[in-house]
Formats: structure tokens, sequence, C-alpha cells
């Protein structure tokens, strides 16, 4: 009997492994299309990310005076961010996190490709300065 039952868990478990991957392949025409920042259009959220007055006042004690740094966002078909990751840190881990907590609540309008919205990701450039 115990042979019965590994047996019919083995069938169960190859069955969900099969199920996996046609869902897995169903889902490859979602994967995101990556698009140049300037290709969408931002209808909501703040552009101006500054970095908090602590963070500034470092900032300004390292004698660096423009900061940069580069973020991965992706969007879904709605145009709502679902991701958002530093691609190249600021160097000040206080402003990276600001700035993805910013992007993870942009909203853009969809992307239209082939007549329908889809997926995209971009790469996105803060750049501060002081004066």
């Amino acid at each position: 009997m115990r042979g019965l039952w590994v047996a019919s868990v083995l069938c169960v478990v190859a069955a969900c492994g099969a199920e996996r991957a046609e869902q897995r392949e169903a889902r490859r025409g979602d994967e995101p299309k990556t698009v140049p920042i300037t290709a969408m259009r931002l209808v909501s959220g703040d552009k101006a990310v500054v970095p908090g007055d602590h963070t500034k006042v470092e900032i300004q004690s390292s004698g660096n005076a423009r900061i940069t740094g580069t973020f991965k966002l992706c969007a879904d078909a709605t145009g709502h961010v679902v991701s958002a990751t530093a691609a190249r840190s600021t160097g000040w881990p206080d402003y990276d996190l600001k700035i993805i907590r910013a992007v993870s609540r942009y909203a853009y309008e969809p992307f239209i490709a082939d007549g329908r919205a889809i997926p995209v990701c971009s790469n996105i450039t803060f750049i501060y300065a002081q004066h």
C-alpha cells in the first residue's frame, strides 16, 4: 500500500510540474519589454526626489557637489509601477531608498505596442546637485 501512495504523490508532483511549465509558457508573451524612459509618459508621481536633510548634510560634508543614481522600474500593462530597484546606487543608501519609494508610487500611461497595452521596464536616472 505504501508503494502505491508514493507513486500517486509522484504523479501529482509530475502533473503540477507540467502545469507550471504550461503557465510559464503562456506568460512568456507578457514579459516586460525594455523601453527608453522617454517613451513612457508619467501621469502621477513626484519627479523631484531630493535627499532628506540629514543626507543633504552628509553629501555637503563629503564634498560631492553632484550625486547621480540610476534605477530600474517595471510597470504593468495598466501603467502602474510593480517593481523598482537600484541599477546604480547614488552612494547614499537613505537617498536610494527614498527614490525607490517614490518611483514605486509612479503611474504611467499604459504603453501600447501592436495595438495593446503591455508591461514595460526602463531605467531612470536621478541627479541631485547642491548649489
